[in-house]
This record gives structure tokens, sequence and C-alpha cells, in this order.
């Protein structure tokens, strides 16, 4: 048989593609780049490194005022600030969210494990510093439940041996368990205070989290790790906030119940807490339990107001208000806590108070701060892309989290636990009608007058009240169980994902279970880079256009020419998989052919090689021919046998009828990139698709895929071609010039035997 010329080994006159005037159409990657590409400066990267280095190090007055501007926001927008269209929507929403900011910071404290007033600094010293460095101008910073949840896991967990034992020692319970909840707050500056050391290790670990929560979200935005929450998807992100949701639901049910159950932390803690409560059932307080009903069925009958008539309304009613000031005139006047041993928020001190981060406690949590952060930064960033792109207008991640880091840092000084953008805050900011960061201002004016004269008025507010404002929020987190139907449509694995994330954040722990569903969510990405089907395609008549020929009607095959498409990246994880789909495609192993022909070269035969098909499950071709078995008859090779080793459940099935197959195309434009192993992989089906005789043309493939094959190929790979259409033509004038030279010569091998038997006659 005579050996085929490659491609590049022809004069372009006898390959090229000519248009109607005699010009040659380019149909090679490199005649196409050397033409129209676009051709790059190398420079040493000594060069690149310095002239970097030398933009980066230079001063001038425009550049720092630039940097200036862009570290501090303020600076450029208050100047610019319209005071006729922006201010009066500023003030309502800012007034409207420090409304809300009252019961929630109240609330959410609880949920830190610490006393009420704590919340209300969180709401007002991190607003304010995010007032200043934000670039987002609708979020609404604060306590959020999640973080809180997360934070008082920690608090709990490090100060449980000291609670436990003062307890022992004293005969009483911890104040943050009493029936009247009473705190006390130790004053941080002086030293001297004569309270408990349970509540002075509480608030000492707020403030280090606090502190090491600042300090990792402001040394992630300097070395540009803002990126760092695309590892969670939105799925991931959905599955941990309703997951989380569990936990904080969990720590107020026994609030709700008038319940002395002492709050767990760790793997199962969710069953633990459960477990107790039905242990301590038979103590319900019944005044509780009805001043619960009645805060959640004010609430909800509340929100659905809210939520019917939206449109009508101008602001959304702050019903979570209207239930802290019932709640609190009720309990007053009709002595809940002394009649009925109903749970109240107790004392709460006027003025602010001040503090110093102990950074030995800070080195010690800063491996738990790590979590809080990424889910701060996370969930504020995703509320922040969300409101500019709905008002066009531009956010830096970056700086994001610096402003972010800032005011945890700050507010370590001032007794604040981490704070957090809240959901429910935000959508309300934004629909008051807030046009600018301007509106924290306001919102945190109300705070102040909150903390100096009016906080004192909140002291009897129910803790049953705050766990109903805290239960009703998570309406919101709990029905995200309501996506997974469409999310198992769109994507089981992502919906999977989800699943996974809520069972290991509810079974595990907030932060555990947060890492275990990042690892979970890669390895995915793995498994599905792994998992991959190629497709032999064909061109779909009237169009022009190739598809698989699974899902498409295709038009009848190029002779002895098979178009192979790999759907994806081609790694180190899939490259054993890419080989046998090759195989599978031409329909035998050509290693095994290649060998069977080495070892019986020079032999003649003109024995039948039976192949087995085992790559596709379809028993009949589209005439109903049976296409499992077919035979193809090679020159000097005896026999072959199929691979058959690959299961039928692991590679895409399509049926075709096997042919002599002398061209294999592959279609790599769907493959975004290569490994090393990758490039190894083709380089090596192409050397070994060389020793029987098929060529292999690449096709629409990008520059990097083209330069790691030259680079492993070395220098020497198989030709690329900017088409299918341009390498399908190319292999058809081949495979016409090589059967023409075999017709020759079977024509004068012809002549030859007759001359023979004319000289053997005579």
């Amino acid at each position: 048989m005579a050996t085929r010329r490659s491609v590049a080994s022809q004069d372009k006159g006898d390959f090229g593609q000519h248009n109607d005037d005699g010009s040659s159409t380019i149909c090679m990657e490199d005649e196409l780049e050397s033409k129209y590409g676009v051709h790059k400066e190398k420079k040493e990267w000594k060069a690149r490194f310095g002239k970097k280095m030398k933009e980066t190090c230079s001063c001038s007055g425009p550049k720092a005022k630039r940097i200036l501007f862009r570290k501090i926001p303020i600076l450029d927008w208050l100047p610019k600030y319209n005071v006729r269209r922006d201010l009066v929507g500023d003030i309502v929403a800012g007034l409207t969210v420090g409304i809300v900011h009252l019961p929630q910071g109240m609330a959410y404290a609880d949920l830190a494990a610490l006393p009420p007033v704590y919340g209300l600094y969180v709401s007002f010293f991190p607003a304010l510093i995010f007032m200043l460095l934000g670039t987002s101008r609708h979020v609404s910073m604060g306590t959020y439940a999640v973080v809180s949840i997360m934070v008082g896991n920690v608090i709990s967990d490090r100060s449980a041996d000291q609670c436990n034992t003062e307890t022992a020692e004293s005969g009483t319970i911890s104040p943050t368990s009493a029936t009247t909840q009473s705190f006390t707050f130790p004053e941080t500056t002086t030293g001297g205070n004569g309270y408990s050391a349970c509540e002075n290790r509480k608030l000492e670990l707020a403030i280090a989290i606090a502190m090491a929560n600042g300090l990792l979200q402001i040394l992630m935005s300097i070395s540009r790790l803002g990126i760092v929450t695309t590892y969670l998807s939105t799925h991931l992100i959905s599955g941990f906030t309703c997951g989380a949701a569990f936990h904080v639901l969990t720590s107020q049910i026994s609030k709700l119940l008038g319940l002395d159950v002492g709050r767990k932390s760790g793997a199962f803690s969710v069953i633990y807490t459960y477990i107790e409560i039905f242990q301590e059932i038979t103590q319900t307080n019944w005044a509780t339990v009805i001043v619960s009903i009645c805060c959640i069925i004010f609430l909800v009958i509340g929100k659905e107001i809210n939520r019917r008539y939206h449109d009508k309304l101008p602001v959304a009613i702050p019903w979570e208000l209207g239930v802290v000031i019932f709640a609190t005139i009720g309990s007053y006047f009709g002595d809940l806590n002394g009649n009925y041993g109903v749970a109240i928020v107790g004392d709460i001190p006027t003025g602010i108070r001040t503090s110093v981060p102990n950074f030995t406690i800070v080195g010690q949590v800063i491996v738990d701060a790590i979590a809080i952060a990424i889910v701060a930064f996370a969930t504020e960033i995703s509320l922040a892309q969300m409101f500019s792109e709905k008002h066009s207008y531009k956010i830096d991640a970056d700086q994001e989290l610096l402003a972010l880091g800032a005011g945890n840092v700050v507010g370590s000084f001032f007794c604040c636990f981490p704070a957090a953008t809240s959901l429910s805050r935000s959508v309300i900011w934004e629909e008051a009608g807030a046009k600018t960061q301007l509106t924290g201002a306001f919102s945190s004016t109300l705070l102040l007058f909150v903390l100096f004269w009016i906080g004192p008025l909140f002291e009897t507010v129910p803790s049953a009240a705050l766990a109903s404002i805290i239960v009703v929020n998570l309406k919101g987190m709990l029905r995200q169980f309501e996506k997974i139907p469409l999310l198992w449509r769109v994507s089981k694995i992502d919906a999977i994902i989800w699943l996974v994330t809520w069972a290991m954040v509810v079974l595990i722990g907030v932060s555990v279970g947060l890492g275990i569903a990042v690892i979970f969510e890669i390895f995915t990405v793995v498994v599905r880079a792994q998992i991959m089907n190629g497709a032999v395609m064909g061109k779909v008549g009237g169009i022009g256009e190739y598809r698989p020929k699974k899902e498409y009607h295709t038009e009848e095959d190029e002779d002895g020419i098979v178009i192979f498409q790999y759907p994806g990246p081609l790694i180190f994880a899939n490259k054993v998989r890419f080989q046998k789909q090759i195989n599978h495609a031409l329909g035998f192993d050509p290693a095994l052919t290649s060998k069977k022909k080495k070892k019986k070269a020079g032999e003649k035969s003109d024995k039948a090689l039976t192949l087995r098909n085992d790559a596709y499950n379809e028993d009949k071709g589209e005439d109903g021919s049976d296409v499992t078995e077919v035979k193809i008859a090679i020159d000097k090779e005896p026999e072959s046998h199929a691979t058959g080793d690959t299961k039928e459940d692991e590679l895409s099935t399509i049926s075709y009828k096997p042919k002599r197959v002398s061209h294999l195309i592959l279609d790599m434009s769907c493959c975004p990139y290569v490994d090393n192993d990758g490039a190894q992989i083709i380089k090596k089906v192409w050397g070994t698709l060389k020793k029987v005789d098929i060529q292999v043309y690449v096709a629409c493939c990008c520059g990097d895929i083209r330069r790691a094959l030259s680079l492993v190929c070395d220098g020497k790979p198989p030709p690329f071609y900017v088409s299918i259409d341009s390498a399908l033509e190319i292999a058809n004038l081949e495979r016409s010039n090589a059967d023409s030279s075999s017709a020759y010569e079977e024509n004068e091998r012809e002549r030859e035997s007759n001359r023979g038997n004319e000289t053997t006659a005579l």
C-alpha cells in the first residue's frame, strides 16, 4: 500500500483552496497567523518586572490623588453630591433602615451569645466606616444572622470551660441563659469591673474575633484575594445559608418556649439541642409561648401586607419595630418577668464603651475567623453586585473588602463583634429610595440617639419577642429548599452540591461544614472534567454546521474520515478516557494494530480483520444493518483485535458503520485548554495513528493549545487547520491522490503479471 504524504509536506498549490480570482484561501493556522496575527514584542521577564516595579513605585501628584480617591471613595463622590436630587431619598432610607437596625441588632447580638447593646454597637461603628470606604451604594452594614451564629459558636466553644467552672462554683447559671437575662457589661477600658469572668471572656473573644476578621479582610484586599469568593457558587451559598438558618432557628426554639437550654456547638449540635429541648419540654413557660405566638402572628401578617401592597406603599412598614414597642409596653405594664417568669433583655446602659483587643486571643481565634471573613465578604459582594447591576454603577471588590475589614478593625475598639451586610435591610435601603452611601450616616445618627438616650426604654423587651423577629426573618433563607427541583433539572451535580452543603452545615457545623462543601464542590469540577464524553461529528444538511451524530440526522459520512470533538479541557484527569474514546470512534485500538503489523511485517495477507465496536450500544445502523461487527481488509496485516476493554456505560453512544479510516480530524473548538498530559496524549494518538497510515488533523484550536502541542512535539506538531471544512477538503484531496497512486500501482502490477504470463507461454 502506498504511503500517504502528510499535507504539511505538499506544495500549497496541490492542496490549497482557491477562489474564483485565483487567489489561495487560507486553510492552515500557520498561514493565518503569519498573515493576520498581531505580533507582540517579546520581552524578558526581568525587563517586564522592572517596568512594572517602576510604574508601581513611581510617585506624582495626579497618581497620589487617584490612589487617595480610590482608597477613600467618599472624597470622590461627596463633592459631586446632588442635594436636590438625592438628599430626601437618603434621609428617608437612612431613618427607615435605622429603625430596622434597632430590633435586629438587639436580636442578633443574642445569636452571638452577647448582650443586646453590642448588636447596636455593630450597627453603628462598622456602618460609618463602610460609608467612608465602600463603593456600593445600597448595602446595609451591621448585624447578620449567619455571621452572628458563627461568632456565637466560636464564643460558646472557647468560653465553655470558664463559664462552666464559674457556674459550678457559684451554683448559678450564667447571665446569657438566666431567666431574666439581665446582662452585665464589663468596663474593658478600666480593667476593674467586678463582673463575672464568663462575661469578660465572652466579650474579649467577640472583640478578638472582630479584630482577626478585619485584619484578614484587609490582608485579602491588599493581596487582591477578592477572587476567592469565585469558589463559592450561588448554589453552594444558598445551601450554606439555608443550613446556617437551621442553626439560627434551633438556637431560638428554647427562647420561644421559655426553656433553659444550654447553647451547643460542634458536630451534631442541632440534634443534641433538640434532644435537650424535648427532655425539658414539660418545663415550658406558657406565658412566654403566648408572647411568642402573638409576636409571630403580628410579624407574619405585617410581612404579608408589605408583600401584597409593595407597589402602593412608599416604604416598607418596619413591623419589627412595632413588635419591640408593643412587647416592651405589655411587658412593662404587665410585669411579665416578675409575675410570669418571662425572660427579658434586662439592663441596657447608655453611652458608648471602648475596648482594647487582646492580641494573644486574636492569635487563638484567627483560624475560626477565616470562615467568618469569607462568608461575610461573599454575602456582601453578592448583594453589592446585584444592586450595582440594577442601578448601573461600578463597584470594586477589593475596595469592598478593605471597607469591610476596616469597619471590623475599628469596631473591635468599641466592643463590636464582626459585621456583615443583611439582605432584608439592604432591600429596605434600596426600596426606600437611597441614592448614595450617605444613607448610612442618617441611620447611624438615629442609632446614636438610641445608644445615648433611648436604650434603657427597651430593658423590658421579652427575649421571646426578639426570638420571634429572628425566626420570622429566617423565612426567606429556609424557603431556599424550593430551588432544588429547578436546580435538579438544570444540573444534578449542582443540586447535589446544594444538598451536601446543607447537610454538612446542619450536621457537622457552620464553619467546618462550609470547608467540606467547598472541597466537595472543587472535587465535582474535577469529576465533571473527567467524565466528559466526546462525539463523532457529522455535517447537518442545509446549514453547513457540524453536530454529534447521535443527536442529529447528518449527511453521509466522508469515506474513511472521522471527525471527533472533545467538549472540554483535556487534562491529566481525563487523558485516558480521551484516548479510549478516540479508539472507539475509530472502531479499533491503533496501538494493538500497530504491534500486529510490526510483528508480521513483510508477510502478505488478505485475511479479513474482524473488529468489535464496543464504544456504541446501538445494534442497528440507520438502514437497519448490523453495525456491531464489521470486516476490514488491511494490506500486510493478517489479523487484529478490538480492545473491547471499555465498559459501554463509560462512553457516549452513537451508531455508525465503521469504515477503513484514513484520516482523523480532531475538532478542538470546544476545548479551552490542555495541560502537559493533555498535549502528550494528543502527541501519542498522532504518533500511534501514523504507524497504521492514518493522518491526524487538528482543527479550530486556540493559540495556547497550538503552542503546547508545538512544544511537546519538538516543533513538528500535527497540521493545524482553521476550520473543519478546511481540514476535510484537504483530507479528501489527499485521499484522491492516494487512491490514484494505488490504482496506478495496481495497474502496473497487473501489466507486469500479464507480461510474465506471456513470456511463460512463449
